[in-house]
């Protein structure tokens, strides 16, 4: 991503790193599939992976809440 900003799939692939390490960065993830959105804007893995990760984001944060 250094050496290529534009490279939609480095961007792709990193996001998938971040959703699915233990415990996953959905944040950072969400960032990423953006970037490759901005990119590429009709690229449907990053669009449909983008909402998986803001849906599991907010799981875990209801999840959270109702520990509380």
């Amino acid at each position: 991503i250094d050496l290529q900003p534009g490279y939609a799939e480095a961007h792709f692939n990193l996001a998938l790193l971040f959703a699915e390490r233990l415990p996953p960065a959905l944040e950072i993830a969400r960032r990423h599939y953006d970037r490759a959105l901005e990119l590429r804007p009709d690229w449907e893995p990053a669009l449909v992976n983008r909402d998986i990760a803001r849906a599991r984001a907010k799981l875990l944060e209801l999840e959270i809440a109702g520990r509380r």
